[in-house]
């Protein structure tokens, strides 16, 4: 953990882990057993790059798995304001269209009280991926999964909710998604303080980051 510009009262946990491995679950659960009003969740995928330059045609043929699609340098300097205890605006990205909202429609997350504690919780693919994301985090956890049973989750996730058909979500998955996180993923487990299985109750595992946590002070 990098103590640069570091405020004591902020705590940052970061969730890693393949495509619908159960990253955004463990976080609510997570969120859920920390104090609410001072509990922010991160969601890694707010940072993916505006393609409102490309046609519409063409945004959904963009490799989203890989580490350059998402604005990591954006991240880590809004981590750092949150690290600080500082408040930071959070961009709001639309997986229909490929697009940021309206900088006016993003999230805000005011400074940090005096005298209380804040949680901040990052979820994303790319979690680990960087040596500079990686020195501000106070716990990292890795979820390990098998691929087909991300595919699996996936096809029900991008059917249901994006629009998307079960041979596209399948291709994508074969020609993008499994390779990215072959390369560029799950090598990163080696940097996570603590692997929890991605098929297990969210709940379990929540209870286990947060026992981590307790043992890390």
């Amino acid at each position: 953990m990098n103590m640069e510009d570091r405020d004591t009262g902020t705590t940052i946990i970061a969730i890693a882990g393949g495509s619908c491995s159960g990253k955004t679950s463990l976080a609510d659960a997570v969120a859920a057993r920390l104090p609410a009003q001072d509990t922010i969740v991160v969601p890694l995928d707010s940072y993916y790059r505006d393609l409102s330059g490309l046609a519409v045609q063409m945004r959904s043929a963009h490799n989203f798995d890989h580490p350059d699609s998402v604005d990591l340098e954006m991240f880590e300097r809004d981590l750092g304001l949150l690290a600080s205890g500082r408040g930071a605006l959070i961009p709001v990205y639309d997986y229909v269209t490929h697009t940021r909202a309206p900088q006016e429609a993003w999230r805000a997350v005011g400074p940090r009280a005096p005298g209380t504690s804040r949680y901040v919780i990052v979820e994303g693919l790319h979690a680990l991926y960087r040596e500079r994301s990686r020195d501000r985090y106070d716990l990292s956890v890795f979820i390990d999964i098998d691929l087909d049973t991300c595919l699996r989750r996936r096809i029900v996730r991008d059917v249901n909710e994006r629009g998307r058909t079960r041979a596209g979500v399948t291709e994508q998955f074969m020609k993008t998604v499994g390779p990215m996180y072959e390369k560029y993923v799950l090598p990163r487990r080696r940097y996570a303080d603590l692997t929890v299985d991605g098929t297990a109750p969210a709940a379990r595992s929540a209870d286990a980051v947060v026992a981590a946590l307790g043992r890390r002070g």
